[in-house]
């Protein structure tokens, strides 16, 4: 799922949702992109990004709540052959997924705004053969019901998301929340390297500047960048809207990831530990685990220098 060059496609600021650790509900008239502009759009990223190897995903705000105008121009605008998919099951109750099944090739489906209620039964979907993880968000709130809540929708194949600073007012969490995602993510129907990812986070969080370190090399590596077709702007990260943004003609430069196209620090990614900043704990033995591993680690300090 996580691919080396991945980019972003944030159709709509709407959401059908009202989340507490999540920025779109808190913009002041969120907006669709317009119809005719966004298929001018669409031919203009397709000239730059056909010259990349890379992962197309599509989400929101919500995906399903834009107009099926804007989700069939997306679909068929040949950025790629197929797509990655971020959805809370609005793009699933309307089918959409059945409509361009041809064209997806993964879902993330975020199955509960919240857990707290103790309602756990998820909506399932016939997915059409599509590739489908889902997943809630662990918080300070909800996290000693979360282990139960993956017991209880025992098969179902899970990729969790912990809290994250997608918004500057979120207080992330700290060690001993970390000790208990260990704890929660041992188990057989969340995803393997979750595991060995928060083993080596508890291990490692209080280590003097091993995390900083870690995300001062992420935040100069782009490689999940997010456009924002409402605004037209490319931004730094797909963890939140609110990290650093720029023009969008700034995309072909940004792919080639040779030089400083956004500041080199970003206050959004102090303590972040996503997926993609840790990803070399994935696949390589566990005490060769380092920063070096990034491919683009020469690159990256040559911006930063």
């Amino acid at each position: 799922m996580d691919y080396p060059l991945q980019l972003y496609h944030s159709i709509t600021q709407l959401c059908n949702w009202n989340c507490p650790y999540c920025e779109f509900p808190t913009l002041e008239n969120p907006r669709t992109v317009d119809i005719d502009r966004f298929k001018e759009l669409l031919v203009e990223i397709k000239q730059t990004t056909d010259n990349y190897d890379m992962e197309h995903c599509v989400e929101g705000g919500e995906l399903g709540v834009a107009t099926p105008d804007i989700i069939d121009a997306f679909f068929t605008s040949n950025l790629s052959n197929t797509y990655h998919v971020t959805t809370n099951g609005k793009f699933l109750e309307k089918n959409y997924h059945e409509k361009y099944k041809d064209k997806i090739h993964t879902i993330l489906y975020h199955v509960k705004p919240e857990i707290l209620d103790m309602k756990w039964d998820v909506n399932r979907y016939d997915m059409h053969g599509i590739e489908t993880y889902y997943t809630i968000v662990i918080t300070r709130e909800n996290i000693d019901l979360a282990g139960d809540f993956f017991d209880y929708n025992s098969d179902l194949n899970f990729i969790p998301h912990i809290l994250q600073p997608r918004r500057r007012d979120i207080e992330l969490m700290n060690i001993d929340y970390y000790k208990k995602v260990y704890d929660i993510v041992q188990r057989d129907n969340i995803n393997e390297g979750f595991e060995r990812r928060y083993k080596w986070i508890t291990e490692n969080f209080e280590k003097e500047n091993v995390i900083g370190a870690r995300n001062k090399i992420c935040c100069n590596d782009y490689v999940k960048m997010m456009i924002d077709y409402v605004t037209e702007t490319l931004i730094r990260c797909c963890i939140s809207t609110e990290t650093d943004r720029v023009s969008l003609d700034q995309l072909d430069r940004a792919l080639q990831n040779e030089e400083l196209v956004f500041p080199v620090w970003d206050e959004v990614c102090d303590k972040c530990i996503a997926t993609f900043n840790i990803r070399d704990i994935y696949y390589v033995p566990y005490d060769e685990i380092t920063i070096r591993n990034n491919p683009n680690f020469n690159k990256i300090m040559r911006k930063m220098s």
